[in-house]
C-alpha cells in the first residue's frame, strides 16, 4: 500500500466531460476556425483527416476549442458512504459558476481536490474555460506562479500510480481499474463518445453523460482507496447517492 498521508475522506473527487465547442467546424467563428487549422497543421497533419473531421475527433481536448458540459463531484460523508453528483448544462458559464460555488462550500471539510489525471487535464481545463467564460473560480484553483510540486491542494491517482516514472503509456483510468479487478468505467461509453451524445438531434443526453462522468469519479475514488487502504477495505465502500 502507498502512504500518501491523505485520508480518502478528506478529498473532494472530481471529473469533467468535454465536447468540441460547436457542432461543426464551419459553425465556429472565423478566427477560431483559422486557429484550428493552424493547430491541425502543427499537430495532426499526419492523421489524414480533413479539418472538420479532426475538429470532431480532437476539438474537445483543447480548452480553446472545446467546452465543459459535465462536472462530477464526489465525497465520502463517512468512512464508507460515497455521494456523487453530476452537474450538467448547455450554459457553460452557469455550470462553472455552480460547480465553483459547490467546491467553495465543500472546501471547509474537504481540503483536497482529487481525481485521475486532474493535474494535466481536468483542473487546467476548468481554469481556462472559466477564464474564457468569465466564470467564478474556486480559490484553490488560483494556481498562477505555483510549481508542479507546490500543488498540495490536489492529489492525482495517475501521478501516484506512475510511482516516479516519467511515462507509463498504459496508465489510463480503465487499465488501472482493470488491474484491480474493478468494473470498467468505459463499459457503456468512453470520452470520445461524449460529443456524440451531446450533439444529438433531439438534444443532449445528459443522463447518459452524467452517469458516465459519475462512474469515472467513483472509479478514481476506488482506485485511490485501493492504493492506500488495500483490497479488504474496498469491500466496505458503497455508493449511497448518485445524482444526475
Amino acid at each position: 500500500m502507498i502512504k500518501t498521508g491523505i485520508p480518502h475522506t478528506s478529498i473532494l473527487y472530481i471529473d469533467i466531460e468535454t465536447v468540441h465547442g460547436y457542432p461543426k467546424l464551419f459553425e465556429c467563428p472565423a478566427s477560431l476556425a483559422t486557429a484550428w487549422v493552424h493547430v491541425c497543421d502543427n499537430r495532426h497533419k499526419d492523421e489524414g483527416d480533413d479539418y472538420g473531421a479532426l475538429y470532431k475527433k480532437h476539438g474537445a481536448l483543447y480548452p480553446e476549442f472545446g467546452r465543459i458540459v459535465c462536472i462530477s463531484l464526489g465525497y465520502f460523508e463517512n468512512e464508507t458512504d460515497f455521494r456523487v453528483r453530476a452537474f450538467t448544462g448547455t450554459d457553460e458559464k452557469k455550470l462553472l459558476d455552480e460547480v465553483s460555488t459547490a467546491i467553495t462550500k465543500f472546501s471547509t471539510k474537504y481540503k483536497i481536490i482529487g481525481g485521475h489525471n486532474i493535474k494535466q487535464f481536468d483542473v487546467p481545463y476548468i481554469i481556462r474555460r472559466s477564464v474564457i467564460q468569465n466564470a467564478l473560480l474556486p480559490i484553490t484553483f488560483d494556481l498562477f506562479g505555483k510549481k508542479p510540486w507546490e500543488l498540495n491542494d490536489f492529489i492525482d491517482t495517475l501521478e501516484i500510480w506512475k510511482s516516479g516514472a516519467v511515462y507509463l503509456g498504459s496508465s489510463t483510468l480503465e487499465s488501472i481499474a482493470a488491474a484491480f479487478g474493478f468494473k470498467s468505467p468505459k463499459e457503456e461509453m468512453d470520452g470520445s463518445m461524449v460529443s456524440t451524445f451531446y450533439y444529438l438531434p433531439s438534444g443532449p443526453d445528459f443522463k447518459k453523460i452524467g452517469n458516465y462522468c459519475n462512474f469515472d469519479t467513483i472509479s478514481a475514488a476506488c482506485i485511490y482507496i485501493r492504493m492506500i487502504r488495500g483490497d479488504a477495505f474496498m469491500k466496505t465502500i458503497k455508493v449511497v447517492e448518485n445524482i444526475v
